[in-house]
């Protein structure tokens, strides 16, 4: 009800208020009033409302800079319909102007002329008798009738009594001269004649054609910068050069989350899990920083320098594979993004001959099938690797990653 009240009495919106500062980030091109409502509704949560039968909310509007004040918008809607608006908490209603002059005056002028019958006086310059020669007006006598004769004021004033409304026309008989004021000459009215005046047809108003929705060119998707303790739901696939095929879901906050995957290089597999932290850096980029840990076993069988052939001894390798993760998030649309960045790997092993543990050195000297037949991950490169002596085989390398994520 008091949405109603402040609609209709024509209450005057506040010029600035603290509110209507915030920036609205739009597209820089030609779009309708229902659309930029819409976007000014997702970024400051002020709600639009038009009423449809008095105001064309499909009217379009340039848009020539990247973002605009609530103050500017609510300016640039108001003079493109003609309305003034109102503000109630978070409501902004639009209504018409109580201009009744302004109503009348279209209405008037959009009804035919009707066809007016005006009399038209034929002025005749009439000498006197009594009239001296000297004024030499060169008409004949026998356009001096005695019976017409009367007086200028009499006339006068019957004339402008029977065409009050009506505009005379004066027309002077048989002389070149306009009518004169002066005593010495007299009117007489002649036999009316009916003028006919066109009659104007009003001109059909012209309307704004409205495209289809089906036509209606799409609007571009506006980014909004996530909150750092916005929630979210991601899952997606990555690459990299030591594990092919990464299917990894995250969930939690910008700030924080947790991160589970399963990774595989078509020759081991195993369940990762880890934590990562974020921080958006505008709309579309955001930085991810990652840590994640996992375990990866493989047995094979191996030839040996004391090889018969008959039967080959196992090789078992416990690996633990630990990785911390750099990388750079860009949106590509709504929901999907796409990252990329450098990977920092330590991978841990243990190797078992049967029952027996033995060091990465021994291994290498009993076994003659190629390291890279039985060890669960091959670098291609490392930046340190523990002694081939040591019961543990450490190695660390940098590698690079990249992945497509669709994100809720």
């Amino acid at each position: 009800m008091m949405v109603c009240i402040l609609a209709f009495t024509g209450v005057e919106a506040q010029t600035v208020p603290p509110s209507l500062d915030k920036r609205v980030r739009v597209p820089m091109k030609q779009m309708n009033i229902i659309s930029l409502g819409d976007m000014i509704t997702a970024q400051t949560g002020f709600i639009l409302s038009f009423n449809a039968q008095k105001i064309i909310a499909q009217k379009q509007l340039l848009l020539r800079q990247p973002s605009y004040s609530m103050h500017q918008l609510l300016t640039m809607i108001r003079e493109a319909t003609g309305s003034e608006y109102t503000i109630y908490q978070e409501h902004v209603i639009f209504h018409r102007t109580n201009n009744k002059d302004v109503i009348t005056q279209v209405t008037a002028s959009n009804q035919p002329r009707k066809q007016v019958t005006e009399k038209r006086l034929v002025a005749t310059i009439l000498r006197p008798k009594t009239t001296p020669a000297m004024h030499k007006t060169g008409i004949p006598a026998s356009l001096t009738p005695a019976t017409t004769m009367a007086s200028n004021t009499d006339i006068a004033k019957k004339a402008v009594s029977d065409s009050s409304t009506l505009t005379p026309l004066n027309i002077i008989t048989g002389s070149s001269k306009t009518f004169s004021n002066s005593p010495s000459y007299s009117l007489t009215a002649a036999a009316p004649v009916k003028l006919g005046i066109p009659t104007i047809k009003p001109t059909t108003p012209a309307f704004q054609r409205v495209t289809s929705p089906a036509k209606r060119q799409r609007e571009p998707y506006i980014y909004e910068r996530p909150g750092l303790f916005r929630p979210f739901v991601q899952a997606g696939f990555a690459a990299d050069e030591a594990l092919y095929a990464n299917f990894q879901a995250k969930a939690g906050v910008t700030l924080a989350y947790g991160i589970v995957s399963w990774s595989t290089n078509f020759s081991v597999s195993g369940f990762r899990y880890g934590a990562g932290i974020s921080y958006p850096v505008n709309n579309r980029w955001l930085i991810e920083l990652e840590a994640t840990t996992g375990k990866l076993f493989k047995e094979t069988p191996i030839h040996t320098v004391s090889d018969t052939g008959a039967t080959r001894p196992i090789v078992y390798v416990n690996s633990q594979l630990q990785r911390i993760n750099l990388f750079v998030q860009r949106r590509i649309a709504s929901h999907l993004s796409v990252h990329a960045g450098p990977v920092f790997n330590r991978l841990k092993s243990t190797y078992q001959l049967t029952t027996w543990p033995l060091p990465l050195a021994t291994l290498r000297l009993i076994a003659t099938t190629p390291e890279k037949n039985y060890v669960t991950i091959k670098p291609p490169y490392t930046l340190h690797r523990s002694s081939p002596d040591d019961r543990e085989d450490i190695s660390t390398w940098i590698g690079f990653q990249i992945g497509i994520s669709y994100r809720l």
